[in-house]
């Protein structure tokens, strides 16, 4: 595998942690051949506990931070979870798990925005015209305007209350971040389009009139936040608030009131609040495994949001709370317990019984978001229409980074930042026959 850039900055914790989190990530991709791939190719797995790729997890790890490192990496894992279904490509569930699918967008779309390729582009439209034709028949409910199906990362009865899981896959339920991914993917699906010469405004107005539903039916005055059902659940969903934030669903005042009022544990966000009360009696300090428990891939988005909302207080404390917990355990866990931070996989029914479960050791998800943190937050780096955007951010505590190695369309470039004692932060980055590319530096004190 090709390597990560390399990030460096004064911060001892921040520069072992990265080196943890690399290596979490670099163990995980192994052999593998699955969905469209012919034979056995590198790809990667979502977790030391695992065998396959998940389809989440290869579109988020995609998106977080692995289309900035290996290239064929990156393209062979979202290919081992497509398949030809009546002769085209679709995004395929793992293990039934399908609700989601259209998350494979953000990977699809972030893998171009490092790699020029033309032929995967011209397939990612096809494969998510296709998968969203399909959403459309088989979720999509006319009349509420929005997308039936559990919430993204929350395939364990676990994550829902009592009256959701009643209902759960019985009658139609409309979670929020699933129905942010769908509005994001129409998004993705309507550029990738466009860039193919193939209609494409058909998909940008899905997206427009998803968001306006979303609008509709999400929003609590009550809590200041936007509800985790759509009329069945006020919870608090984290990731479900990180999308609406970082896929511009959210206006400004709204993504105020989330970092606001949103409750945080001792170590970070919690994937959902308040936690579902059956399994807070199974035992003292006990959670449910999908709530109240902190899932750093989860936390990832939160801060990255929390950052675009101008909370950089939030975003560093996200990002230190991760950092120490990997350089404690010397790897990134699945969950953590969200009052002791020690790995913890939450409880759940199985069997008819209510069981603890385990915490998956080295998940890469928790290492990519951790790595998103630094590349997309610290160092602020983001690529797309073939520019690079620099808007670094350096932490408190942070006085300097440099990020080598970084490669866009095949160029490469390293960048510096230096805070100044009593101004902002200077940053200078140097490409090297960058092919007129542009590369824009802001700066953030």
């Amino acid at each position: 595998m090709r390597p990560f850039p390399y990030f460096e900055c004064d911060d001892k914790t921040l520069n072992d942690a990265f080196r943890i989190a690399c290596g979490d990530v670099e163990g995980n991709v192994v052999p593998y051949r699955g969905g469209l791939l012919a034979q056995r190719e590198p790809c990667l797995l979502a977790g030391l506990d695992y065998t396959q790729p998940w389809t989440r997890d290869a579109a988020i790890n995609t998106w977080y931070a692995l289309a900035m490192a290996d290239g064929e990496v990156t393209k062979n894992t979202l290919l081992s979870v497509v398949e030809t279904k009546g002769g085209r490509p679709v995004v395929a569930g793992s293990y039934g798990q399908a609700w989601d699918n259209a998350v494979w967008a953000l990977g699809a779309r972030e893998y171009l925005a490092f790699h020029d390729d033309a032929e995967f582009c011209a397939f990612a439209a096809e494969v998510l015209r296709n998968t969203l034709a399909e959403y459309e028949e088989t979720a999509f409910s006319q009349d509420v305007g929005l997308f039936s199906g559990r919430a993204v990362y929350a395939d364990g009865i676990a994550s829902y209350p009592d009256n959701v899981a009643n209902k759960l896959d019985k009658e139609p339920l409309y979670a929020l971040s699933t129905n942010c991914v769908f509005c994001e993917a129409y998004r993705i699906c309507a550029r990738l389009a466009q860039k193919c010469g193939l209609p494409h405004l058909a998909y940008a107005q899905k997206a427009d009139r998803l968001q306006r539903a979303i609008l509709h039916h999400f929003p609590d005055a009550a809590t200041g936040l936007f509800d985790y059902f759509a009329h069945e659940s006020d919870a608090q969903e984290a990731l479900g608030l990180a999308y609406a934030v970082l896929f511009g669903i959210a206006d400004k005042e709204q993504a105020g009131r989330f970092f606001d009022r949103a409750h945080a544990t001792a170590h970070g966000i919690p994937c959902e609040w308040p936690p579902v009360s059956r399994y807070t009696g199974f035992a003292e300090g006990s959670y449910g495994r999908h709530s109240g428990t902190v899932w750093p891939m989860i936390n990832g988005a939160w801060a990255l949001a929390a950052l675009r909302a101008g909370r950089a207080d939030i975003f560093g404390r996200e990002l230190s709370l991760l950092a120490e917990k990997a350089v404690r355990d010397l790897h990134f866990s699945e969950i953590y317990h969200p009052d002791s931070g020690l790995p913890y996989g939450g409880v759940q029914e199985w069997e008819g019984k209510i069981v603890p479960w385990q915490s998956c050791r080295k998940q890469t998800w928790s290492a990519t978001a951790f790595l998103a943190m630094l590349y997309k937050g610290v160092a602020g780096i983001a690529a797309g229409e073939g520019k690079v955007t620099i808007r670094p951010h350096l932490p408190r505590g942070v006085g300097e980074l440099t990020l080598t190695g970084i490669e866009v369309y095949g160029h490469r470039f390293d960048l510096r930042v230096v805070r100044e004692a009593d101004g902002p932060s200077q940053a200078e980055g140097r490409a090297e026959d960058f092919g007129g590319r542009e590369i824009v530096l802001s700066f953030h004190g």
